[in-house]
């Protein structure tokens, strides 16, 4: 298992706040937290999440989300494998 960091700027985020949000929820077995901050004025979101699972789980999250158009995504990964 890994512990990593995901962090999206959304642009446009009220055209893809049900699709986001639903797969997020998809993968709430390995979303520890969450942090959003609206930017309305620039009509941006900036989210992160901190995770926790396996890599191909993880990985599978950043790609769905990458995939939809207005959002875009990176993840910084733990060196450190835990339990």
């Amino acid at each position: 298992m890994k512990i990593a960091v995901i962090g999206c700027v959304i642009d446009n985020p009220k055209e893809i706040n049900c699709e986001f949000n639903s797969i997020v929820e998809d993968h709430k077995d390995i979303v520890v937290a969450r942090m959003g901050v609206p930017m309305p004025a620039e009509n941006i979101s900036v989210l992160s999440f901190i995770v926790k699972g396996e890599l191909d789980r993880i990985n599978h999250l950043c790609g769905i989300l990458g995939k939809i158009p207005t959002v875009n995504v990176k993840i910084s990964f733990s060196k450190k494998e835990i339990d």
